[in-house]
């Protein structure tokens, strides 16, 4: 006869393994199992995930329950107990009577809040199952269970442990009586629904919902607000939209207080007089302030003049919308006060950037002010950029050979570290060429 690797046993002559011819087992009738109902309180800590293959009683303490003036209790027997325990907590609910402490003593292993002083003591009438019995317990505060029978649990009863199945038997009023541990389904029972639903939830009425909190900012709109359909109704009745971001430069444009001011944005705005139409009529009061010999004044006509050609150059058609199929194109420029920039497409314009220097870059020689206005607009416009080569306009003629520099200093390092993750083309722009950018680096 042999066992194999299953734990079964095999045999030539089938007589010798006979069930009936094996001792029986203890009668299980004999066992007593927790007490199942509402439990008095429930703490858990879900520290291991356990599988069902390892759920054995080799490293477990013995938890069950029982009835304690009818209410369910969690029960734990452990033999290195020197004493048995009920907690505060079972006798103020319970509202059971304590008796003084013949030997009061201190605890220190039960709680880290200091020593506890033990000087109350309770009789406890439980019942699990056939088993009926009053325990003499101290109550001591603790939260891993309601009840903790030790060694005098044990020693007066006579309790047999068998430590493979981890169970305890006794012998009481001649009944013989076995304590059997908690499953580690009824031990989680708490944790896990009595029924199982046969599928998915129904839909709700509102499937997602945020609620603000006042006063905290809206989330980035998506990037498509709306579908072909709407966005093609929208445009014939209001025409494109241009986003206030990509003309910020010129729509807060300051009213000019000198002449070279006015000259300024009339050079700026003459470089794009074929998309505005009817330019050199809107422009004659601007006109008329910039000749020579002729004192400045700015009055009602050039105001109007002036906020009527911005509304013109940050309105559709003249900024297009960007068409990833064609070569994007940057303009940028620098000057001694600020940096200018212009993103188009055929000579057309898509977007408009220009920044004031301050503080260390006022100081910039020229050179690092052209690069600085170079990495500004490659960090303004990326998302244009990065996924297909595009031309760089520049009118220094040091920045042509941006790719073929030896030596560099820790900033030109880092700009070009940077500038160089960008698939471009450099191209030489006269300055008289570079208009926009030059007068936008000059606001």
């Amino acid at each position: 006869m042999v066992i194999n690797a299953q734990g079964e046993l095999e045999s030539e002559n089938e007589e010798e393994v006979d069930n009936d011819d094996m001792p029986s087992m203890e009668d299980a009738d004999d066992e007593q199992n927790a007490v199942v109902g509402d439990l008095l309180v429930a703490r858990r800590v879900l520290n291991v995930q356990v599988k069902e293959e390892e759920s054995n009683q080799r490293e477990s303490l013995f938890h069950t329950r029982c009835f304690v003036n009818n209410k369910v209790c969690s029960v734990i027997i452990d033999g290195g107990s020197c004493t048995n325990v009920a907690s505060t907590y079972l006798v103020e609910k319970l509202a059971l009577t304590t008796l003084k402490h013949p030997q009061p003593y201190r605890l220190q292993w039960l709680n880290e809040c200091g020593e506890i002083k033990v000087t109350r003591q309770v009789l406890v009438a439980l019942s699990i199952g056939k088993y009926e019995d009053e325990v003499l317990c101290d109550v001591v505060p603790m939260h891993a269970c309601h009840l903790l029978l030790g060694r005098p649990w044990q020693y007066d009863l006579r309790v047999t442990h068998d430590g493979f199945t981890n169970k305890y038997s006794f012998t009481l009023n001649r009944q013989p009586i076995t304590l059997v541990p908690l499953t580690l389904k009824q031990e989680f029972e708490d944790v896990l629904p009595e029924e199982v639903p046969y599928g998915l939830p129904p839909i709700r009425g509102i499937e997602h919902q945020i609620d603000f909190i006042p006063g905290a900012s809206i989330p980035n709109r998506p990037a498509y607000r709306s579908n072909p359909e709407e966005t093609k109704e929208l445009q014939r009745q209001r025409g494109i939209e241009v986003d206030e971001e990509k003309v910020k430069a010129i729509q807060e444009w300051s009213t000019p207080t000198t002449v070279s001011q006015v000259r300024s944005f009339h050079g700026l705005a003459s470089f794009y007089r074929r998309f505005v139409r009817d330019f050199s009529s809107l422009a004659a009061p601007l006109t008329e302030v910039i000749k020579k010999n002729v004192p400045f004044k700015w009055g009602k006509e050039q105001e109007k003049s002036f906020s009527l050609i911005k509304e013109k150059l940050t309105n559709a058609p003249l900024l297009v919308l960007p068409n990833f199929a064609k070569t994007f194109e940057i303009e940028c420029d620098a000057s001694g006060i600020g940096i200018g920039a212009v993103l188009m497409q055929e000579g057309r314009p898509i977007a408009y950037f220009s920044e004031k220097l301050s503080g260390a870059a006022l100081n910039y020689p020229t050179y690092d002010k052209e690069m600085y206005a170079l990495v500004r607009a490659l960090e303004n416009w990326q998302h244009y950029l990065w996924p297909k080569e595009f031309v760089i306009h520049t009118d220094h003629e040091s920045l042509k050979h941006l790719k073929g520099q030896q030596r560099l200093n820790k900033r030109h390092a880092k700009w070009v570290e940077f500038i160089e993750t960008f698939p471009y083309v450099i191209r030489y722009k006269q300055g008289k060429e570079n208009v926009v950018a030059d007068v936008l680096s000059r606001r």
